[in-house]
Formats: structure tokens, C-alpha cells, sequence
């Protein structure tokens, strides 16, 4: 088997988190994305030559982390449901055999087979699988349900929190706060720093007070607010952090959208050129 359980696991949380684009458009998460993560956790998880041992570090380290790194991207009402979603789905996908496995206490005997159907399609639509235009019954009107309960029915979270303890630990019902040292650290040229932020809140301040920190202050650090015609100042100023290796901040993205796709290319083309050797970290709100 080798290695076999742990890309199982993983193949589990991604589509997990693949889910939550139903929750929130904004919620998506690229493949190269995860890889990326996945392979940090190798790195920086500890090591033994005791494979199963090895198996259980890299599965719990990289769970976390990713629980971690979602939960910053995540409104503060979603965070719970995201844990609350991640423990089904690794119990449900645990089980070989679920649409065999008896239903907890009393809802074995509470449901009748049809329903027993249904939450079964919903948690795992591979073992329920309809054909043609049914085929819309899908995992999203459980996480919409979900959210809806969670959030009209305040009562129902303590048992979701307790649910998720016991299921994954308690860490994974204490989000940890925002942390722009650790946010950093998971950053690179490549994979920019963006803030989405409330009406008001302005992160400059900490951002030249962090960069002042790394040694990135006066002109290594330059800052530019997007609007009408902005667009070719923004690149000159991405050109020179890749040739110089400074740090570039891009402030009110949303007024200039339609910027937004040459933005993508820069990062996903010349930045990914001078990845090894370029020190570009660029910050968006």
C-alpha cells in the first residue's frame, strides 16, 4: 500500500473544500494550490522511518494545515460549517461500505429507508447514483441546508463544535486568528497576498510595520492605489520587484476588474519565470 492512505485522505479534502465554492463563489481553491500545500506539509512535518507513524504525521500536519489556510480565506460564519463539513467527510469516506453501516443512536430506527437514501446521496453520491436529469440532487443542497441550520438555529452549534472535537480535536474548532507573519510564510511570487476588506479596515499600516520587520522599507516596498489607467504603473512596478526583488502592495483592486486577467497572467507566466530567484512578494486589497 506505501504511501496509497495518505493520497486517499488527501483526494477526500480536496473535494471537500471543493464543496465550498457552493457556500460562496469566492470559496475556490486551485488544484496547484493544494499540491503546493501538500507538499509543504511533506517538508516541514516530522520525519520517521516507521511508515504507518509516518503516515499519521503527515495526515494529521497536513489537515491542519489546510483547515488553517482555508479558515483565513473564510467569512467567520462559514468557518464552523467548513469543520462541520470536513469531519463528515472523512467519517463518511472512512467507511467502506456506508450505505451498510447503521446510522448513529436512534436515528437507525428514526429514518426510514428512503430517507436513509437520501442522506446517504448526500454525503456520499457514489454510492447513490441516479441517472439523467436527477443527477442535480447533489452534495451542494446538504451544505446549504447545513449552513442555513447553523446559522438560523444558534442552539444546534455547541453540538456541531462537540461533534467536530471529538471527530477531528479541538483545534479545529478554534480558527486561529489572522496572522500576516504566518500568512507570508505560506506566500510567495507566485501566489500574492490579498486582502479582502471590510468597509474601513485598511492593513497598510501593519504591512509597512511588517515590512519595516523583514528589511523591506523606503523603496523596497512600494504601494500603488488601482484605478482608471493604473494598469501600466502597476506593471512597471512588478517589473522592478522581480528585477530588484521588492515588495509591490496593489491597493482597491475592485476598481479596476477588468485589469484583473493581465494581472493573472503576470503571476501565473513572468512571475513563475523568476520563482527561484526573485524575492516579489506582492500584497492586494
Amino acid at each position: 500500500m506505501g504511501y496509497k492512505p495518505i493520497a486517499v485522505h488527501s483526494a477526500i479534502l480536496f473535494f471537500s473544500i471543493a464543496d465550498l465554492a457552493n457556500i460562496e463563489p469566492m470559496y475556490q481553491y486551485s488544484l496547484t494550490w493544494f499540491i503546493n500545500l501538500f507538499i509543504s506539509s511533506i517538508d516541514s512535518s516530522e520525519k520517521t522511518e516507521d511508515l504507518e507513524q509516518r503516515l499519521e504525521i503527515l495526515r494529521d500536519h497536513f489537515t491542519y494545515a489546510l483547515y488553517v489556510n482555508i479558515c483565513r480565506s473564510l467569512f467567520e460564519k462559514d468557518k464552523l460549517l467548513f469543520s462541520f463539513c470536513l469531519s463528515v467527510s472523512l467519517l463518511m469516506y472512512n467507511k467502506l461500505n456506508p450505505h451498510q453501516t447503521p446510522f448513529p443512536g436512534a436515528w437507525q430506527e428514526r429514518l426510514n429507508q428512503f430517507q436513509k437514501m437520501m442522506v446517504i446521496r448526500c454525503l456520499r453520491p457514489d454510492k447513490v447514483c441516479f441517472s439523467g436529469e436527477h443527477t442535480v440532487y447533489t452534495v451542494w443542497f446538504t451544505l446549504r441546508n447545513t449552513e442555513d441550520v447553523l446559522h438560523v438555529s444558534p442552539q444546534i452549534v455547541p453540538m456541531v463544535q462537540e461533534f467536530v472535537s471529538s471527530r477531528l480535536g479541538q483545534p479545529f474548532i478554534e480558527p486561529p486568528p489572522f496572522n500576516l507573519s504566518t500568512a507570508f510564510t505560506d506566500s510567495n511570487c507566485c501566489a500574492p497576498l490579498i486582502f479582502v476588506l471590510s468597509p474601513g479596515s485598511d492593513p497598510m499600516a501593519a504591512l509597512l510595520k511588517f515590512g519595516d520587520e523583514k528589511g523591506f522599507s523606503g523603496n523596497k516596498l512600494t504601494s500603488l492605489s488601482l484605478g482608471q489607467g493604473q494598469g501600466p504603473i502597476a506593471m512597471k512596478m512588478i517589473q522592478t520587484g522581480i528585477n530588484e526583488g521588492t515588495w509591490v502592495v496593489l491597493q482597491n483592486c475592485h476598481l479596476a476588474t477588468s485589469w484583473m486577467s493581465t494581472l493573472e497572467r503576470v503571476c501565473e507566466v513572468k512571475a513563475t519565470k523568476y520563482a527561484l530567484i526573485s524575492n516579489l512578494c506582492a500584497f492586494m486589497s
